[in-house]
């Protein structure tokens, strides 16, 4: 299947010979973004806490980094994985170092192990560095927060038929979908 442009490429926001921050990652469905806001607000954050805006909600997958604007479009063809749906749940929070607040699974779906490999493994054929750290897929609520003891809310757990991943580019504070790979 092909992947869906976007008409907000980042060649459109930048100067030419600029480069674009740029990451593959889960785009959440308008319920589970309403979910994972419920989460959000059922915690007492810090006054200096710095709550992450429901539209930037993400699951990152391979956070690629600054990419030539020139290599973009090359990337994105580059980036079309075949994946089922499937389903993934977050139910539990905790508080990573520097008072990072996210959203995780208690089971990770082999699916998403697999798509987030293979996406990897694209990348990197790309002549792209990537981060060797363990996946650890989260959704970050707010940052800021060290010391905080979440709250255990009474909430259902975020259920959410992934469908879908996505290009993006990140660009002061914003995040923006470059192109979407919808599941075959």
């Amino acid at each position: 299947m092909n992947p869906s442009p976007s008409p907000d490429t980042p060649e459109s926001v930048a100067p030419k010979g600029a480069t674009a921050r740029l990451f593959l990652a889960l785009w959440p469905s308008p319920e589970a973004r309403t979910a994972a806001s419920r989460w959000q607000a059922a915690q007492a954050w810090p006054a200096d806490a710095q709550t992450v805006v429901p539209s930037n909600v993400h699951v990152t997958l391979p956070f690629i980094g600054a990419v030539a604007l020139s290599r973009v479009q090359v990337l994105a063809a580059a980036c079309t994985v075949t994946f089922r749906a499937f389903d993934l749940v977050l139910d539990r929070l905790e508080v990573w170092h520097h008072g990072t607040v996210v959203l995780l699974p208690s089971t990770l779906p082999d699916a998403l192990v697999d798509l987030h490999e293979r996406l990897t493994t694209t990348v990197r054929a790309q002549g792209i560095e990537l981060d060797t750290r363990e996946f650890r897929p989260h959704l970050t609520l707010a940052r800021h927060c060290a010391g905080l003891v979440p709250a255990d809310p009474d909430l259902a757990p975020v259920q959410w038929r992934v469908n879908r991943y996505v290009l993006a580019v990140s660009a002061g504070g914003q995040y923006n979908v470059v192109q979407s790979y919808p599941a075959s």
